[in-house]
């Protein structure tokens, strides 16, 4: 538990905050850069910094380094800045541990539930324990290809998932009965993703550490799914560059902003795809690609 203290300051004046904060002993503060934000044809992009902009300050205090929060903070802000006690935001925030995902409903009665797990009854779910990698089942992107996913039958199938992060969708894929699936990213997540398959009881994951742009670290020529959720020119990049077009997998490509799924769906109508499943959450669109017969 942390004692939360937020205040609006100007940004220009954030040195002059930080060292008075120093000189009686505060140490442990924070604040974001002020920047406009410009969409692009992947997402956002961050562009430049906001001069003279107001931004939120925050304090944080640790009970057990700190005597008699929140009170002895109050008095030391206040004197130190030359402020009140209405000028401050207080609140009790939990430690990362202790925060709980809410349970997440999915379609078709499916449901991805989090720690504790105090309500686990073993049909419809996918249990996972956020530990850092992309894909926390929160995303509207996640949950649309879960979506796919869930409501499908694996069954006997080889999956290959490109940029994994946390496992999630092949986690999905493995308790739908996929064969196998071949899981990549080119962070170190392998620990993080047999966490979650004991968790879930499947064992049919392979996690390799890659380089995607580079290499694929993988073998077969064949596989019946392709899952990407990146976005729309790293999906591209990635098809043309492994040729994996040339497969007859159904691609679930996702991570996709409304305005570019044209150049996505060009691509692989031009392959020899057709769309047979498209999910839309604000501004996000998930696909589910199919080789023509």
């Amino acid at each position: 538990m942390l004692h939360e203290y937020k205040i609006k300051v100007n940004v220009n004046d954030i040195e002059l905050i930080q060292n008075e904060l120093l000189l009686v002993g505060i140490y442990n503060f924070y604040y974001e850069e002020p920047f406009e934000v410009e969409v692009n044809e992947n997402g956002y992009g961050v562009k430049t910094e906001v001069e003279n902009a107001t931004v939120e300050f925050f304090i944080y205090g640790d009970p057990n380094e700190v005597p008699n929060l929140p009170e002895s903070y109050f008095r030391q802000i206040t004197s130190a800045l030359k402020i009140t006690k209405e000028d401050i935001t207080y609140n009790v925030v939990k430690d990362e541990w202790e925060t709980e995902f809410p349970t997440v409903d999915l379609k078709d009665g499916w449901k991805i539930v989090y720690p504790p797990f105090s309500h686990i009854t073993g049909e419809k779910e996918i249990l996972f324990d956020p530990q850092g990698a992309f894909g926390t089942g929160i995303h509207g992107t996640t949950q649309h290809c879960l979506n796919a996913i869930v409501k499908r039958d694996f069954h006997g199938e080889e999956v290959l998932d490109l940029g994994t992060g946390s496992g999630i969708l092949a986690i999905a894929a493995a308790i739908k009965g996929a064969k196998h699936i071949d899981a990549i990213d080119i962070q170190p997540v392998q620990r993080e993703i047999e966490h979650q398959c004991k968790l879930n009881d499947v064992n049919q994951i392979s996690v390799h550490e890659a380089d995607l742009q580079k290499e694929l670290p993988v073998a077969k020529q064949q596989y019946d799914w392709v899952f990407i959720n990146i976005g729309t020119d790293e999906t591209i990049a990635l098809c043309q560059l492994h040729q994996l077009l040339k497969q007859r997998s159904k691609f679930l490509i996702s991570g996709i902003v409304e305005w570019s799924e044209g150049k996505v769906t060009q691509f692989f109508h031009e392959g020899g795809y057709s769309v047979i499943d498209r999910l839309q959450q604000d501004e996000w669109v998930t696909f589910v690609f199919e080789k023509k017969r």
